[in-house]
């Protein structure tokens, strides 16, 4: 997904350290974690030793290159004014949807982008998530009523973008998807979240600080908040009143 559009272009024998640096920093630009470029690093390390063994190449140009530093964040979640102007902007996006589920449930940028319809039972206002890191468990979410019905508001505008992309459109059953139905690309996710956030003059901020750790907490402070908002957002934010983790 990353590494063969990033530096798949360049020939074995003349991958250089410029081209891994540049292909490192360009990742970090666009919002990927200093552990995911490092990963890549990893991979590409594996590869390159086998390449070498093989007498592929003479050298292996990973141990020339210096990955990043591990960096160890905190999350900073959203404060209450700061929700308020993140569901402004994002009120209509074509991903309104997964923003607020990401905010409502604190799924994973990777499980979010991995969820497929067969995942959801909107009779039963049920939702399977897989842990996309371990793939060794998966868990339930009960969805509040307006959640559903904002779920079943976005199958039917993916199903159109779908049918107007004709030939092209894909069928993978993705919840979130690109506009043909296949899979939406990390990358362009972040872009677009960053593009809210800018648009929302909030700060620049990781995906990943879009999960909320204390619901008790997030669900008393909406209460509050409610009474300040239009109907609109008001009912975006009776979405998370009705989210627990199970």
């Amino acid at each position: 997904m990353h590494l063969a559009p990033g530096i798949g272009h360049h020939q074995l024998q003349k991958l250089s350290p410029q081209h891994l640096q540049s292909f490192y920093n360009k990742k970090l630009e666009e919002g990927l974690s200093s552990t995911t470029v490092i990963s890549f690093h990893n991979v590409l390390h594996k590869a390159l030793k086998t390449a070498v063994r093989w007498n592929l190449i003479a050298r292996n140009t990973c141990d020339l290159v210096s990955p990043p530093r591990r960096k160890r964040f905190e999350i900073q979640p959203l404060n209450m004014q700061q929700i308020h102007q993140f569901l402004a902007v994002t009120h209509g996006h074509r991903q309104e949807a997964l923003f607020i589920l990401a905010l409502a449930t604190g799924m994973r940028r990777g499980e979010l982008l991995a969820l497929k319809w067969q995942d959801l039972d909107l009779e039963q206002r049920e939702l399977r998530v897989r842990d996309t890191k371990t793939m060794n468990s998966e868990w339930m979410i009960h969805l509040p009523e307006d959640m559903t019905e904002m779920l079943k508001q976005h199958r039917l505008h993916q199903a159109e973008a779908r049918l107007e992309a004709g030939p092209a459109r894909s069928h993978l059953d993705l919840v979130f998807s690109d506009r043909t139905g296949g899979l939406l690309r990390p990358e362009h996710l972040l872009k677009g979240f960053h593009e809210i956030l800018q648009q929302a003059e909030l700060p620049r901020l990781r995906f990943h600080d879009l999960r909320v750790a204390r619901w008790e907490e997030l669900s008393a402070r909406l209460r509050t908040a409610k009474e300040g908002l239009d109907g609109a957002q008001a009912g975006g934010l009776d979405l998370y009143n009705n989210t627990s983790p199970l």
